[in-house]
């Protein structure tokens, strides 16, 4: 045969390959500086001064962005809480969370995370008592600050919400927000008072007040829907974030941007419990970010998109800005709307999702409009 060396042997061998990395779904990542140990107790009726018995107790992972990361991995979104904890309490929400699939990585401190106490009466009225919690120092505040910047990759959302421990400055949740930021992450707040206040220097793309620390904000009365509105529009121009949602309990929530505002209008429920539909509420917003809408609403330099990658609450990716920003409300609304239906703070099952859906949350354009230059 010519040109063939007869006596040589050919092993073949597949063609040399570039090894790939896989594409890492944008996270929600939420930071909680003030967890606790959520107790939650059915009584009869609160007598002050007298020996009350509870006919039933459930205890659980709390703290707002506790409550946002455990809904949000209900809804499919991948979930990475981090913050302070401490002492048996803490051992006990860590290992909760790992039970839910929450993966972690908190900045352990000496002392007890706190309890916060939740009593619920026959007539579902709720009474809550708070720990203040543990008193956190300036070197540990740091740490969390380039534990944070170090868990991030652009596209991630970093949800801030829940009070400040003792020890922490009211400027805390600006000084994580311009890091989160400078890392690439779409931020959102929830929070009130004077770390919210602060907090508004550091531009935040996403903040969600409920009417009165709207008001308390601001000093302006919200009587309706479209007071709500105005305010949340007024807040963004003034402070430069791209989207402010205002939550109105019941009456569902308001979403104002440079594109507009809306309103969106859940069902009438009987609800069971109300404690954390605020934080679902964060959570259905967070998780419409990271699947794939974050970057392309908030016009960030650097962010990614999932590109239809896993559960997603939005699936018109033809749909222009205006549209996305409403629907990620309506969605929004819906999860809180069902985490009412659940006796269980934090949770939202899928068949009070889907009743929530067959219902309907109706969305009015509020025709909400200011002259100012919208910048992030």
């Amino acid at each position: 045969m010519g040109g063939t060396n007869q006596g040589a042997t050919t092993t073949w061998a597949p063609p040399p390959t570039t090894p790939t990395t896989p594409i890492q779904r944008p996270r929600v990542i939420t930071v909680t500086l003030n967890a606790a140990i959520d107790t939650r107790l059915t009584v009869e009726a609160i007598r002050p001064g007298t020996v009350t018995r509870a006919s039933r107790g459930e205890r659980s992972p709390g703290g707002k962005g506790l409550n946002v990361a455990r809904v949000a991995v209900q809804l499919g979104a991948p979930v990475l809480a981090t913050g302070f904890l401490a002492g048996h309490a803490g051992r006990f929400i860590s290992e909760q969370l790992t039970h839910t699939g929450i993966d972690q990585r908190f900045v352990w401190v000496e002392g007890e995370s706190r309890t916060c106490l939740n009593l619920i009466d026959a007539g579902g009225r709720s009474t809550e008592v708070l720990e203040p919690g543990v008193d956190i120092t300036p070197d540990q505040l740091a740490g969390l600050e380039s534990l944070v910047v170090s868990l991030i990759s652009p596209g991630d959302a970093v949800v801030f919400s829940g009070s400040l421990p003792p020890g922490c400055p009211p400027d805390t949740y600006a000084r994580l927000i311009r890091a989160a930021r400078a890392a690439g992450a779409l931020t959102v707040l929830d929070s009130s008072g004077e770390p919210l206040r602060q907090a508004l220097t550091a531009h935040p793309d996403v903040i969600k007040p409920n009417a009165e620390e709207a008001s308390a904000l601001t000093g302006r009365q919200i009587d309706s829907p479209a007071d709500a509105a105005a305010l949340a529009r007024t807040l963004g121009c003034d402070h430069g974030i791209a989207a402010v949602v205002c939550s109105l309990g019941g009456n569902g929530a308001v979403l104002a941007c440079d594109q507009g505002a809306w309103w969106a209008e859940p069902p009438t429920i009987q609800p069971l419990n109300t404690v954390g539909c605020g934080d679902a509420l964060v959570a259905g917003l967070s998780t419409a970010l990271v699947e794939g809408r974050g970057a392309a609403l908030l016009g960030r330099a650097g962010a990614t998109l999932a590109g239809g990658t896993g559960a997603t609450l939005l699936e018109d990716a033809g749909a222009s800005a205006p549209d996305h920003w409403a629907r990620c409300l309506v969605d929004a609304v819906t999860v809180a709307t069902a985490a009412a239906l659940s006796a269980t703070t934090g949770s939202v099952d899928r068949s009070d999702l889907d009743q929530v859906r067959r219902r309907g949350v109706r969305l009015h354009d509020t025709g909400e409009s200011v002259e100012c230059e919208w910048s992030t």
